[in-house]
């Protein structure tokens, strides 16, 4: 099962995923999940532990997709535009378990997209994603 991102813009419904043509291939590579709390905090002054009065906890993921091809560039570039203006999108993780239906940029974070096979012309797109969605932490078992 491939990983992939479903997003609808402006423009239309899209999606943005690896097209290498062996399937285990086509999987987020680089998985970083987390949760981190949001809200004010501060160290105490004799012993330095920290204190917070959280607001939230944002359930957060860092990946890559890879052997993404020059003629899907447009769809990329859609997509870092879309969330970089509020939009949201969906993930599917491509582990047969996990999806997630409402993902938006996590803060203070930047999509990316390099070229990384010149001779291949394939891409590379970097994100990090907030789970708007649920309350359930961003997980990827492969």
């Amino acid at each position: 099962m491939s990983a992939k991102i479903d997003f609808t813009d402006a423009t239309g419904a899209a999606t943005l995923e690896c097209k290498w043509p062996v399937a285990s291939a086509r999987r987020l590579q680089n998985w970083q999940p987390y949760r981190r709390p949001v809200g004010e905090h501060d160290h105490e002054l004799g012993t330095g532990r920290r204190h917070i009065w959280p607001h939230r906890t944002d359930k957060i993921a860092s990946f890559e997709i890879a052997g993404i091809p020059n003629t899907d560039v447009d769809i990329a570039q859609r997509l870092i535009d879309h969330l970089l203006n509020g939009g949201t999108c969906a993930l599917d993780t491509g582990d047969g378990t996990h999806t997630y239906s409402e993902c938006g940029l996590a803060p203070n974070t930047e999509p990316e997209l390099t070229l990384e096979d010149r001779t291949a012309l394939e891409y590379r797109f970097r994100v990090t994603l907030i789970n708007l969605g649920s309350s359930a932490s961003m997980l990827c078992e492969y």
